[in-house]
């Protein structure tokens, strides 16, 4: 018996070839003068899960939270105004204001983007401007009623105590 991989004279009953290291259970007769054949065999495939990729966390520049802040304010302020209670949402929205105004220079000034920042501004400017229609129209009614009100309210009592 001849070695399949190398051509080389096998001994009688050798697990594996003295010259490759082929195993020889595997082997055919061939001649050592005839021409190789290249036996190609598919390697199995490892089955395993590709590993994960980890990016290196990106800073958060500042001004970020600053700008979250402000837009956060705007809507807290925006949603006190539309329920009528413009008197609380008017320093909310001060603030959200402030704090907007604060991140969006220390994101430009970094360079990077401030999108969250300038909605922080629209929102708190909407609320304010509402806030400050909502709470002068409530002193104006407040006003109005109450110069109203002393003529009803002592023909009332006249009425109550003299009739």
């Amino acid at each position: 018996m001849y070695c399949s991989n190398c051509g080389t004279q096998l001994e009688e009953n050798s697990p594996l070839c003295n010259s490759c290291g082929t195993r020889s259970d595997v082997t055919q007769p061939v001649s050592p003068l005839a021409p190789q054949q290249v036996v190609y065999q598919q390697q199995p495939q490892q089955l395993y899960s590709p590993q994960p990729v980890y990016y290196a966390r990106q800073p958060t520049p500042p001004g970020r939270g600053l700008s979250i802040a402000g837009m956060v304010c705007g809507i807290v302020g925006l949603a006190f105004t539309l329920i009528s209670l413009g008197f609380i949402g008017l320093p909310i929205a001060i603030v959200g204001l402030v704090l907007a105004i604060i991140g969006k220079k220390k994101l430009n000034a970094v360079g990077a983007t401030s999108g969250m920042a300038t909605a922080g501004l629209v929102t708190s400017i909407i609320a304010v401007g509402l806030s400050l229609i909502v709470t002068i129209a409530c002193i104006a009614c407040v006003g109005a009623i109450g110069s109203c009100g002393t003529t009803l309210f002592s023909d009332l009592i006249n009425e109550l105590i003299y009739y």
